[in-house]
């Protein structure tokens, strides 16, 4: 795939240095992962991507090309129409959460532009004409917010978007309404797991107006332990109503998910330390390992790490050893095995030996570092 003038990145070299809103802890909270701020734009005098023909996808790439061409954060960055991308790595962006399903499935005349960190995405005739993407590790939705806004305003004032004095930014879909703007968290939960509330977290849902979903997929079953909050209504409030709405929804959950494993270390230590040594056990020993089963241990590691139960490093490189279950846990999706699989094997690899290089790529690059067993605290809470 060619680069051009200004958009001079190039597909591989976007996937071979993963985010690091991804892959990095942010403010060192290992509950919150990462926040991505959305928006949704159209242009006033173009049917929407999915009643649009060709003609009209492409009058929208002609217009909006030259602006982000100007956009100063996706300066050496990439771009790609989907018609370009092969289907290996439609679904390697999709991992890296730089594309939606729906643009992924499209073709002529859609397109995604990706900052060089890979912190903003542009996704072009998706459901929408525009759908602007900011990304930072951890949560700071005010900060994140603020940049959104001011990127948004610099586009506005060189693209008229389709606006309604009642209803607001137009837009396909009518949940999507009003600001357009959705805000998504993404929290590592495995302590309301393990003290089975997931259902109730489930149920507050409706009432919080929140949407609670997979982190792959729209499935209740959480991947990981990690699940997407997401606010629900985007008509009827500001921007800034849903900002502080949805701080104090993510805060309030992540607080819960602090006190169920501070009571599940004093009531059932025993329970936890042996569901974290059962995973530090079966990553060390796991000869085939698919990737749902990985990512469940990976995530017990990584609560084993946060509450001082696995100690795998010295101190001063203990984040930097947290930060690495990120990084594993990106690298041993379908899509990202699959690529490492080509680039050892060639063209001897096998879809079927991708459970065993899941379970070998992990004993590499984890387990040297990972005692075998998990630590016991020096003062172990007591059981009530």
């Amino acid at each position: 795939m060619r680069a051009s003038a200004s958009f001079p990145m190039r597909l591989s070299t976007l996937l071979n240095h993963p985010a690091p809103w991804l892959t990095s802890l942010g403010d060192g909270d290992d509950i919150a992962l990462y926040t991505r701020i959305s928006l949704a734009r159209n242009l006033p005098d173009l049917p929407f991507p999915g009643w649009s023909l060709p003609e009209h996808r492409q009058a929208v790439l002609n217009r909006v090309l030259p602006v982000l061409q100007e956009l100063p954060e996706l300066k050496n960055g990439f771009y790609s129409e989907i018609s370009d991308l092969p289907l290996q790595e439609r679904h390697l962006l999709l991992e890296r959460q730089l594309l939606s399903t729906e643009l992924a499935a499209r073709d002529a005349g859609c397109a995604v532009a990706v900052s060089r960190n890979q912190s903003l995405d542009i996704l072009i005739n998706e459901e929408d004409h525009l759908r602007l993407r900011l990304y930072q590790s951890g949560c700071d939705i005010p900060a994140l917010w603020a940049e959104m806004d001011r990127l948004d305003t610099w586009i506005e004032n060189r693209l008229q978007y389709a606006y309604d004095a009642q209803l607001g930014h137009l837009t396909s879909c009518p949940s999507n309404l009003g600001t357009g703007l959705r805000i998504t968290v993404a929290l590592h939960l495995p302590g309301i797991s393990m003290a089975n509330l997931a259902p109730q977290l489930m149920n507050a849902a409706e009432k919080l107006n929140i949407t609670i979903r997979s982190l792959y997929g729209d499935g209740p079953e959480a991947f990981g332990n990690v699940y997407q909050i997401s606010n629900k209504s985007t008509l009827g409030q500001s921007e800034e109503e849903i900002v502080t709405q949805m701080a104090a929804i993510v805060n309030s959950i992540a607080e819960r998910e602090r006190q169920i494993r501070l009571k599940l270390l004093q009531r059932n230590f025993t329970d936890v330390i042996d569901r974290v040594g059962r995973s530090v056990g079966t990553l060390h020993f796991a000869c085939s390992l698919s990737c749902r089963e990985a990512a469940e241990h990976l995530s017990y590691v990584r609560l084993g790490a946060a509450l001082g139960l696995v100690n795998w490093a010295p101190a001063p490189q203990r984040a930097e050893a947290r930060e690495q279950l990120s990084s594993i846990a990106l690298h041993i999706l379908p899509a990202h095995l699959k690529k490492a699989m080509i680039e050892t094997f060639g063209d001897r690899a096998e879809e079927s030996d991708q459970q065993t290089l899941r379970a070998f790529y992990i004993h590499k690059n984890l387990c040297p570092a990972l005692p075998y067993g998990a630590k016991e605290p020096d003062a172990a809470p007591t059981n009530d």
